[in-house]
């Protein structure tokens, strides 16, 4: 009888957890996202789509079928962690495409010799060339939005809620090499088409927590023509055991540092 009475009174002063009320304007369960914006709302009619339908073709990604206004929200972990990355799709989270594992090298030797300074973390991205309010999107676009150069900035692109990612991924550089080329065996990536190819070196090592770059940024190169970004298929594969006879290499040559 004790123990129900200190339940009782814990849940009177406000310690219980609460679920999320899908149409009060609250974030009941402060998860970070209040209403049709939180997970457990998404099969509530008035936050679907089309009248409360759910629309097919969503996939299995944990928050798909829910509303979205950026692709942050149909994230399960962050765009390090989530392969292949949801979308958000015509205003719902859509899982699109499917994960694969590419090699992508990252080329210097014919612009980086004599530098002092030697790259310890990359940073590729695989940008659609649709923006999340259908505009389009391109190579000079990024680059207004990418304009710092600081720690602070390393995930200046995400924090811009308009562009899509198809695939994030960090390398860790060890090498005492500059004019080299920087290999990625595995990189993450959906397959997908209509994308850029966005590449950073970072004078700082891979963090460890968040696993984003660290330091400051020496240079970077966007691809948006050629076979760098033709589209991805499964076929494209390069599984981490074992060749495959068809595994897709992309390799871009980065300008000198600036």
């Amino acid at each position: 009888m004790k123990i129900l009475w200190v339940v009782a009174l814990t849940c009177v002063l406000g310690a219980c957890k609460k679920g999320e009320i899908c149409n009060n304007g609250i974030d009941d369960d402060m998860s970070g996202a209040a209403d049709c914006l939180d997970y457990e709302c998404a099969s509530e009619p008035y936050c679907l789509p089309d009248g409360g339908v759910f629309v097919p073709g969503s996939g299995p990604c944990e928050h798909c079928g829910r509303v979205c206004a950026q692709q942050a929200n149909c994230l399960t972990q962050n765009y390090t962690f989530d392969t292949p990355l949801p979308e958000c799709f015509d205003g719902i989270c859509k899982q699109l495409n499917e994960a694969i594992e590419i090699r992508f090298e990252i080329d210097t030797q014919a612009t980086w010799a004599g530098v002092s300074t030697v790259p310890r973390s990359a940073n590729t991205r695989f940008i659609r060339k649709r923006g999340y309010d259908g505009s389009p999107v391109t190579c000079a676009s990024v680059a207004a939005v990418a304009t710092g150069k600081t720690v602070a900035d390393v995930d200046q692109i995400e924090r811009h809620t308009q562009f899509q990612l198809l695939g994030f991924d960090v390398l860790p550089i060890n090498t005492s090499q500059t004019a080299t080329i920087f290999r990625n065996p595995f990189l993450k990536v959906g397959t997908g088409s209509d994308f850029l190819v966005w590449a950073e070196l970072w004078s700082g090592p891979r963090q460890t927590e968040t696993r984003l770059p660290s330091g400051q940024r020496m240079a970077y190169v966007c691809i948006e023509n050629g076979a760098e970004v033709a589209p991805l298929v499964m076929t494209d594969n390069c599984p981490s055991m074992g060749t495959s006879p068809t595994c897709r290499t992309i390799r871009v040559a980065m300008p000198a540092p600036n």
